[in-house]
C-alpha cells in the first residue's frame, strides 16, 4: 500500500471543508441574501440525508473510515449541488447566460466521465465479493443520478449548440400568461 499521500490528502480535505463551511456562513450573513428562496430545497435535510447515506454505504478505498465517509458524502452532495441552479433556471425561462450555461455543460460532461471511471471500477469497491456491493452501486447509481437531473439543460443547450443560438429554457407552463 502507497502511504505517500496519507497526510496531505486528508489535510487538503479538512481545509476544503472549512472553506466551505466559512463560506457559507459569509453568504448567510450578507445583507443582501435573498433568504425566500432557500425554502424551494431544504439543504439541511439534503445535508443530513447525504451524510447519513456515506456513514451506511462508503467503501473502504484507503482504509481510514473517516475519510471514506468523507469522499463518499462529498459524492452524493455532489449529486444535489446543481439542482438550485436547474430550478432557478427552469422556474424563470428564458434564456440562459453563456457562462452559466457552458459550466452546466461542463459539469455534466465531467459527471459523464466520472460515470464512465466508476462503472468500469464498482467491483473494486466491494471489500468482500460474497456480499452484495452496495457501496459501488451507491456511486454509480448518485453519478446516474446526477445526469438525470442535468438531462432536460442538456437538451436545450445541444439544442442550442446545433443552431448556433443561446440556450433558452421555456417557461413552465403555470408561469406562462393567457
Amino acid at each position: 500500500t502507497d502511504k505517500s499521500g496519507d497526510g496531505p490528502y486528508q489535510f487538503f480535505d479538512l481545509v476544503s471543508l472549512a472553506l466551505v463551511v466559512f463560506m457559507l456562513k459569509r453568504v448567510y450573513r450578507c445583507a443582501g441574501y435573498d433568504h425566500r428562496g432557500d425554502a424551494c430545497f431544504p439543504l439541511a435535510n439534503t445535508l443530513s440525508c447525504t451524510f447519513f447515506l456515506a456513514v451506511m454505504l462508503h467503501p473502504s478505498l484507503n482504509h481510514i473510515p473517516v475519510f471514506d465517509t468523507a469522499w463518499t458524502a462529498s459524492i452524493f452532495i455532489d449529486t444535489f449541488a446543481l439542482i438550485p441552479q436547474l430550478k432557478l433556471l427552469t422556474t424563470r425561462g428564458g434564456t440562459v447566460d453563456t457562462l452559466t450555461g457552458h459550466f452546466i455543460a461542463a459539469m455534466a460532461l465531467s459527471k459523464l466521465a466520472s460515470l464512465c471511471i466508476w462503472y468500469a471500477a464498482c467491483e473494486h469497491l466491494n471489500p468482500n465479493p460474497n456480499k452484495f456491493n452496495a457501496s459501488g452501486y451507491s456511486i454509480v447509481a448518485a453519478h446516474m443520478l446526477q445526469l438525470c437531473f442535468c438531462g432536460d439543460f442538456m437538451f436545450y443547450y445541444v439544442k442550442a449548440f446545433a443552431t448556433c443560438q443561446k440556450v433558452t429554457i421555456p417557461l413552465p407552463a403555470s408561469n406562462t400568461s393567457v
